[in-house]
Formats: structure tokens, C-alpha cells, sequence
């Protein structure tokens, strides 16, 4: 592990970003830019790329949607791997078991 100065608060930085990162929805903002609706009224409820199939169709925005979704998780750890000679991700995959910004706790798995 390197010792520099300004690993650790890089560290901090871009655990942040991927917590943040993580917590967008794409089901969510495509659902409401494409039909005016929120996805989790519709279908099951669950704000996902299943439901937005379900939901919208075998459309191309079913598939970006599910793009997005695994981009999420990719980009924070490819730029932790390019900023940090270390591969760190695990922000964004915690934030997508436990999201604090869709109006309420939503937990996977429980």
C-alpha cells in the first residue's frame, strides 16, 4: 500500500464519489425522462432493471437502463484503478443494497 501523502485522502474522495455514484437509479431517471412516470408505482415496485422491462417493454431504454446500471458499479472501481494504482469499488456496491437518496431506505435482501 503506498504511503504517500495524498493517498488516503484520495482514498476518502473517491469512496465518496462512488457512494454517490452507486445511488443513482437509472430505472428511475429514465422512467421519468422518457415516460413521466415513476417505475416504482409500476409492476412490482421495484425500482430495477427487471421491473423497467417488465414495465416498458423489450425496448432499446430497457437495455441502456440496464448499460447504466452496470456502469454505476464500473466506473468508480476503473477510476480508483486509474487514480490510485488500486482497484476500490465497494461504496457503490454497498450503496446498491442499502440507497438513502429514492425518499426512503430500500434494502435488498431483507
Amino acid at each position: 500500500m503506498p504511503t504517500s501523502s495524498w493517498f488516503i485522502p484520495s482514498l476518502l474522495i473517491i469512496a465518496v464519489l462512488s457512494y454517490l455514484i452507486g445511488s443513482l437509479n437509472p430505472s428511475i431517471i429514465m422512467s421519468r425522462l422518457l415516460y413521466k412516470e415513476d417505475i416504482r408505482t409500476k409492476g412490482s415496485g421495484n425500482p430495477g432493471f427487471t421491473n423497467f422491462k417488465r414495465v416498458y417493454g423489450n425496448h432499446f431504454s430497457s437495455y441502456f437502463v440496464l448499460f447504466l446500471d452496470s456502469a454505476k458499479t464500473l466506473l468508480p472501481v476503473l477510476l480508483s484503478g486509474f487514480l490510485l494504482g488500486h482497484f476500490f469499488g465497494s461504496p457503490s456496491t454497498v450503496n446498491s443494497s442499502f440507497l438513502y437518496t429514492t425518499d426512503y431506505i430500500y434494502q435488498l435482501g431483507c
